[in-house]
């Protein structure tokens, strides 16, 4: 294996990129070279006795890298870095170098340098740190060096951050009022190199930067014991950058909701591309742990409520205390209901019990069930979320008229054989959820592909769609009689499990046009 290459995840683009630390490379496909999926192991060195060996010692064999956190941590600092950098040089490619030769007929010079400020000199002082960083990477020396040598130039941070309100409300202004600007930000939007990033995605990076070296300091010196040779300049730099983040801050003057909204952007790892900055008047109105249901089981993530979203993610490494986003919810096209629970896949005693503790939230890209610890803070996450949705005015989805809400998938616990014809599933029949109705069928079952705008950008699985422009989905008897339309009938059985009609007593489905329950043996009609 060639020694430094690595892959990893590109939430922007859901695919992996290589990157080699001793050279700073970075390519989209796998390099001949490399042979493995994973970082290169350290080297192998001869036995020692670790607890009596010196430092100079412990440096001589290896051992100073002998903690996967720290290397781990070691890593982020130059990965960051280099997908900072890489960000900073597409920002001047794509937008500020592409405007200054629009000319004025998109943009004035002074409003370029209101959006922009000193974006040229950020850049530069990145270029600076990425290539020592790269250097001390290929040389095994301190990369903590590496950045108490620029802590000082830091400060230059500062004027872009004390104007970083006043630039993205100049950005907003200019869209609304400037055709020229504002379709240059859309044709830029499509430019592969910003990775389906806009503009305000990209302002926010260098006001997080300089706090996001302290975070990854404070993590490598957690993780660098008081006898390593790099200690030192690890507590050095930790102390000379948290003190330049601390007057950077002090110089935009911020509220506490600006604060709040920062710690909370920190939170998530470098690689998340999240901008919760864009709108001055968001407000964290909420956060804690829920448990998400899905098709697989139940996963503890973080919530995030603010006054126009919701996001929710995972610990990217446990008990880090770091987090990479799983989903962004606008709260605009959002609904709180009860959830369903007789197609959860739970036993009764467990859907009692789920009854008080557990809601559904539906959006038009993805719906599911969340339970909290308890009653009250179920009770308090589902009034806070409806008060924050009845506070926004609604958008063309929250009413169905765009699409409507996606489908919750019926857990895989639920259905042990397929809804529509009832072959068991196994290890070689899989189960697939239908786009449209959230139904587990097999892949015999599920071979058509349509477009749902709402959901993904590109066809997906659906099973309960016959004509090109008809959904075939269950109706009552009632409905169907009322029906404008004939009634069509599909080669869909009218229950989900023909060959034992009892394995799904307690499934229900909802009308499509009244929203009634149909237990799933009782007569129903496909329109």
């Amino acid at each position: 294996m060639a020694e430094g290459w690595g892959e990893y995840p590109d939430p922007a683009s859901g695919k992996s990129y290589f990157f080699n630390v001793n050279t700073g490379e970075t390519v989209w496909d796998r390099p001949a070279e490399m042979i493995s999926d994973e970082m290169p192991p350290p080297p192998e060195y001869d036995a020692v006795d670790v607890a009596a060996a010196s430092p100079e010692q412990r440096l001589a064999v290896g051992l100073t890298t002998d903690s996967e956190s720290r290397r781990r941590a070691l890593e982020e600092l130059v990965l960051s870095e280099a997908s900072f950098n890489a960000d900073l040089h597409v920002v001047m490619d794509v937008y500020v170098t592409g405007l200054r030769a629009a000319g004025s007929a998109v943009i004035s010079t002074d409003d370029l340098k209101g959006v922009f400020g000193d974006w040229e000199i950020l850049m530069g002082l990145s270029d600076q740190l990425y290539g020592d960083l790269r250097a001390a990477a290929s040389n095994r020396s301190s990369l903590a060096a590496a950045l108490t040598k620029i802590a000082p130039f830091l400060k230059a941070f500062a004027p872009y951050l004390r104007s970083y309100l006043a630039a993205t409300s100049l950005k907003a202004k200019l869209a609304d009022e400037s055709a020229p600007f504002a379709n240059y930000l859309a044709t830029a939007n499509g430019d592969p190199r910003c990775h389906g990033l806009d503009l305000g995605s990209f302002l926010i990076m260098p006001v997080q930067r300089v706090p996001r070296y302290v975070l990854l300091l404070d993590a490598i010196l957690k993780n660098t014991p008081p006898e390593h040779p790099e200690h030192a300049d690890v507590v050095k730099a930790l102390a000379d950058v948290g003190a330049v983040a601390k007057q950077n801050n002090d110089a935009m003057e911020v509220s506490k909701d600006f604060n709040e909204l920062m710690k909370v952007q920190l939170s998530f790892d470098a690689v998340t591309k999240l901008n919760l900055l864009d709108d001055p008047t968001r407000k964290l109105l909420k956060s804690g742990e829920l448990e998400k249901h899905s098709r697989r089981g139940k996963q503890l993530r973080q919530f995030w409520l603010f006054s126009d979203k919701l996001i929710y993610g995972s610990e990217a490494v446990p008990r880090s205390g770091v987090f990479s986003l799983n989903m962004e919810v606008d709260l605009r096209a959002c609904a709180v209901t009860d959830s369903d629970y007789g197609n959860t896949g739970e036993t009764d005693a467990s859907a009692n019990k789920l009854g008080s503790i557990a809601f559904q939230i539906n959006t038009p890209k993805k719906s599911f069930v969340v339970s909290a610890s308890s009653a009250d803070v179920a009770l308090a996450w589902r009034t806070a979320i409806t008060d924050a949705v009845n506070a926004l005015p609604a958008s063309a989805d929250a009413n169905g008229s765009a699409g409507g809400f996606a489908p919750k998938w019926v857990p895989d616990a639920a259905v042990p054989a397929c809804m529509s014809c009832g072959n068991k599933f196994t290890m070689g029949r899989r189960r697939h959820h239908c786009r449209r109705c959230g139904d587990a069928v097999c892949s015999a079952c599920s071979k058509n592909k349509q477009l749902i705008a709402n959901i993904a950008p590109k066809p997906v699985r659906f099973f309960c769609l016959e004509l090109p422009f008809l959904a075939f989905v269950i109706c009552c008897l009632i409905c169907a009689v009322a029906a404008s339309k004939p009634i069509h009938l599909s080669s869909r059985p009218s229950t989900p499990t023909p060959r034992n009609p009892n394995m799904y007593p307690n499934f229900f489905f909802s009308c499509c046009r009244c929203g009634c329950a149909i237990r799933a043996t009782s007569k129903s009609a496909n329109l």
